[in-house]
């Protein structure tokens, strides 16, 4: 499956924008560091993998002026689990970043990734929540019958954020509900799958 194709069954449904505007959003993520741009011409394009959606998910959850995309996305993409304590300096910097319990990653964009390319996890999920506002995310999931959160936080602000929550700040966020994300989980599973066996890997 190519992003491309991706697009056409989720963009305007789900993601709240057309096809062409999730294209020319991708076409300016091209420049993150690991982005596929895919071979042109037809057939052609980038393949929709688990890296590929979750930034184009967060550049879209995050919003902002679209020539900020890829700075906007990419803070979001290395938010941290929160607790994380960046302590010392030089040789001393002894940084000690937990754990999201869900995915067992310690970013965001990592945490996203891994729900992406395992429906197990993805099924578990109940909503991706994504502060616009400043760097925030959670992540609520089901651990049997409990409901719980992974927040993720750029630690640099966080002062900032902390300070808004305690007045009540108008605070505007962007969700992903459980059932897409499982059939995202489970299309670029099948994705993988039909291309190892394509390619015989």
């Amino acid at each position: 499956m190519k992003l491309r194709d991706f697009y056409l069954i989720y963009a305007n449904p789900v993601l709240g924008l057309s096809a062409e505007d999730a294209y020319e959003l991708e076409r300016v993520l091209r420049n993150v560091k690991g982005f596929e741009r895919g071979r042109p011409g037809p057939g052609g394009g980038a393949d929709a993998t688990p890296f590929s959606v979750a930034f184009v998910l967060i550049a879209i959850m995050a919003g902002g002026p679209r020539r900020r995309a890829v700075a906007t996305a990419t803070d979001y993409y290395e938010m941290t689990c929160e607790g994380a304590e960046l302590a010392g300096r030089g040789k001393e910097f002894r940084p000690k970043i937990p754990v999201c319990p869900l995915t067992d990653e310690r970013k965001f964009g990592p945490a996203l990734k891994r729900i992406l390319s395992t429906p197990n996890l993805a099924a578990r999920v109940n909503e991706i929540v994504v502060f616009r506002d400043w760097p925030e995310a959670i992540v609520v999931y089901r651990d049997g019958r409990k409901k719980k959160r992974s927040r993720f936080v750029d630690n640099a602000r966080t002062a900032g954020a902390a300070r808004a929550s305690q007045l009540g700040s108008l605070r505007v966020f962007c969700t992903l509900g459980d059932a897409p994300l499982h059939q995202m989980a489970i299309d670029l599973t099948e994705n993988a799958k039909e291309d190892a066996e394509w390619t015989g890997k």
